[in-house]
Formats: structure tokens, C-alpha cells, sequence
């Protein structure tokens, strides 16, 4: 999504528009998917299996 703001609004009102673009719900929750890596094992050997996966 992309917003184009023309003027230069005060802090009060890009916290507002960021408030609203924030308050949309739609699509995939990716939130939690960041963070860390839990791994079992060597991380060198994971990460060479990782990259060779789509050979």
C-alpha cells in the first residue's frame, strides 16, 4: 500500500494517518513470524541445506 502525502502535516496528524493505516486488518498476520531461527543442531549444516533446497 502506498500513501502520498503532498503538504507537510504536523506530527499530530502523520501519527493520525499512521494510526489509521495501522488499524486496518487485512491479509496474513506475518508479525509472527519474525524473530529467530530455533535450530537443532549445526547451523552451518542448516544453512547449506537451506540454500540447496531448490536445486
Amino acid at each position: 500500500m502506498e500513501t502520498i502525502i503532498k503538504s507537510r502535516p504536523s506530527k499530530r496528524e502523520l501519527k493520525k494517518i499512521f494510526d489509521l493505516l495501522r488499524s486496518k486488518k487485512e491479509g496474513v498476520d506475518v508479525g509472527k513470524y519474525f524473530g529467530k531461527v530455533k535450530a537443532i543442531g549445526n547451523p552451518v549444516i542448516l544453512q547449506r541445506k537451506l540454500r540447496d533446497e531448490w536445486k
